[in-house]
Parts: C-alpha cells; structure tokens; sequence
C-alpha cells in the first residue's frame, strides 16, 4: 500500500509550483501586485477563515492566477490560497504583522509576515510598484528573487518534508 497523498507531493509531482512561478514572473514583469499563500503541514482555515473570499478549487495555472489579480478582478486584492496543488480561495485577507518593516514594503509585505509569524506556509509576494518578488516563510524574508531561485527555494521547502527549514535556509543556524 502507498503512502497517503501529501501536500508535498501535489505540489511538487502535477507541476504546480512550475505554474505559480510562471505566473509571479509574468506579474513581476508587469508590475503586476498579488500574494500567493502555499499551504504546507499547517491548515490555514483558522488563519485565513473557512468562509474567507471566493471559493475557487480548481488546478493551478498560470492563467489561473493571472486571471485572479488582473486589476479589473474584483478579487485582485486578497490572497490566492493554494492547497496540494489546487487554488482553493481566492480575494483572502490575511492577518497583518505588528513588526516594523522599510517603508518599501507595503500591506502585502505586512500581510505575508503575519501569517509567516503564524504558519509553516510559503507566501509569495508581488509588489505592483516595483515589481519585485519576495518569498514570506517562517521568520525570513527573502526579497528580489528570480524565477529561478524562486522556483529552487519553493521546490526545498516541500521537499524537505516539512521538517526541517534550516537545512534550506542555513543562515538561520549561522552556517554559510
């Protein structure tokens, strides 16, 4: 008998990572603002709100996502919520951080650490002013990333089984 279908493995086996980081690029390269939350071991329900936004659960997609935060989207605003592979909600608000952060940073940037604070998800950042992508996950903030390293971090992180973020994340430890 197999193992039981992971979140790990939905997003790492139907390419839905690929699909997110083919989306983020087209934003970043259009300045294009959006927040994408990847769900990991904890259930985001209590973060986010079972009722929160609009039900979507369809396959990722590139043109999924874009469709969501083009600016004309009445949900462009919020959150796209994505579990094992699948864009479950979107126009989600998430719970703001009380840190202080560089003016650079806005209420994406706000909203992606305070549920970072809380949770073991992946949140994407795309900035409209700017176009820069920040990935939000545990207590680092990683800012001007490239679809490569992007796509490299996120496929760490739910291939690492969830466990142990330091091992992707060494400066954490203080190893190089």
């Amino acid at each position: 008998m197999g193992k039981p279908f992971s979140t790990r493995d939905a997003m790492t086996s139907d390419g839905a990572l690929d699909e997110v980081v083919k989306a983020v690029s087209t934003m970043s390269e259009s300045r294009t603002g959006g927040i994408i939350v990847l769900e990991r071991s904890i259930d985001l329900t209590d973060f986010i709100g079972d009722g929160a936004g609009l039900e979507v659960d369809a396959k990722v997609s590139k043109e999924l996502i874009l469709s969501i935060f083009n600016p004309s989207s009445p949900i462009h605003d919020g959150a796209v919520m994505i579990r094992k592979g699948r864009v479950l909600r979107a126009g989600c608000i998430l719970p703001l951080t009380n840190k202080d952060l560089s003016k650079s940073m806005g209420t994406r940037h706000r909203a992606a650490i305070g549920l970072a604070e809380e949770t073991d998800a992946a949140i994407i950042v795309v900035s409209e002013e700017t176009g820069e992508v920040t990935l939000a996950v545990e207590d680092g903030l990683f800012v001007g990333l490239g679809a490569e390293k992007l796509l490299d971090d996120l496929r760490k992180l739910f291939a690492a089984g969830f466990a142990d973020t330091d091992a992707i994340f060494p400066w954490r430890t203080g190893a190089k």
